[in-house]
């Protein structure tokens, strides 16, 4: 995600900070040059290490899949699923948190119509651009526990058939939290 903030287009702005116009620019923005500047500097980082796939894991690449696919038209996106009012619950809990370290001002109740909304927008999107994806999607499931304390998720490179073979071939590179 830090390679989308260097071109001003990243929800990581939204996680910090109350800022709805910029909210409202990113909802209307095209990501796609964005992405351009993504692949270039993936590229520039992995020079030296050209025959390996990245494993690019962050959620708001679902907010512009179209750009995602036109920058890497031969990336393979895999969708978990989870239990939204536990997750989105979750996630606006250390929305606040990171709030709190920039702002006297912490409005929960706030934050939490906010990332709903922007929550269904992303599902939204990614279902759309899924339907006319066709290949390039595999489905994983993460089952939660009864009690909340373990989970089981699908094997990915069971979903993907062939795509796993080439990932088996040539183990997936990790991009690590400041490429993601």
């Amino acid at each position: 995600w830090r390679l989308l903030c260097q071109s001003m287009t990243s929800v990581s702005f939204e996680c910090t900070a109350h800022i709805p116009g910029y909210s409202a620019w990113l909802d209307a923005h095209d990501w796609t040059p964005a992405y351009a500047r993504h692949r270039r500097n993936l590229q520039l980082i992995g020079l030296h290490d050209q025959g390996r796939r990245w494993v690019l894991k962050n959620p708001s690449h679902l907010f512009a899949l179209d750009a995602l696919f036109a920058a890497y038209p031969d990336a393979v996106v895999v969708q978990t699923h989870r239990d939204p009012s536990r997750v989105v619950g979750s996630f606006c809990s250390m929305v606040s948190h990171a709030y709190g370290v920039f702002s006297d001002h912490v409005d929960p109740v706030e934050i939490g119509r906010h990332w709903s909304r922007k929550a269904g927008k992303m599902v939204a999107h990614s279902m759309d651009a899924r339907a006319g994806a066709g290949a390039g999607w595999g489905t994983a499931g993460v089952t939660e526990s009864a009690g909340g304390g373990g989970r089981r998720e699908t094997r990915v490179g069971a979903l993907l058939g062939s795509g796993a073979g080439r990932d088996s071939a040539c183990p997936p590179r990790k991009a690590g939290a400041g490429a993601g």
